[in-house]
């Protein structure tokens, strides 16, 4: 798991999660792949705002909430 905490441009605290899951191939070759994203906004009253990748289109909803 990687995971990112930091502040948008409006102060808001953002923590990306991203789950990655690696496997050893035959021949020794490494495969990754990216299961799920996760995007947690927290703002200046304390209210929490989620995204998940499972229910969401995720690149066009982190593009809406921070441009």
């Amino acid at each position: 798991m990687v995971k990112l905490q930091f502040k948008d441009c409006k102060g808001r605290v953002c923590v990306a999660t991203k789950r990655v899951n690696a496997t050893m191939k035959k021949g020794g070759k490494l495969q990754c792949k990216s299961d799920e994203f996760n995007i947690q906004v927290t703002t200046a009253d304390g209210q929490v705002n989620s995204l998940s990748s499972k229910v969401a289109d995720f690149q066009k909803e982190v593009r809406e909430t921070f441009y």
